[in-house]
C-alpha cells in the first residue's frame, strides 16, 4: 500500500493527513484527525446533538494548510498513482 503524510503548515500533528493507496481495489484512504473526548457522557451529549442535528459552535472538524512544497508532493503521489491504474487498464 502506498502511503503519502501530509503535514500542515503549523505543524501541529492533528492537522496530518494521511493517504493511502490501494491499488488491488482501485480505492484511496484519507485517514486525519478528529476531535476525541475522553469522557464518554460528553461523547453521548456530542452524539445527540449530531443526531439531532443542533448547531455546535464546537466543531469536529479543523483545516490542513498545505504549502506548496505539500502541494508537489501530493501531485507526484496522485501522479503516480494514476500512471499505476492506467497500466494496470491495458
Amino acid at each position: 500500500m502506498k502511503k503519502l503524510y501530509l503535514e500542515c503548515e503549523c505543524t501541529t500533528p492533528e492537522h496530518k493527513i494521511v493517504l493511502s493507496y490501494d491499488s488491488t481495489f482501485g480505492e484511496m484512504y484519507v485517514e486525519y484527525y478528529l476531535m476525541q473526548y475522553d469522557n464518554f457522557f460528553k461523547r453521548i451529549y456530542v452524539a445527540l446533538k449530531y443526531i439531532f442535528k443542533c448547531k455546535s459552535h464546537d466543531s469536529h472538524f479543523d483545516c490542513t494548510i498545505l504549502t506548496s512544497s505539500q502541494l508537489k508532493l501530493l501531485r507526484q503521489y496522485l501522479t503516480s498513482i494514476d500512471s499505476v491504474d492506467s497500466h494496470e487498464d491495458i
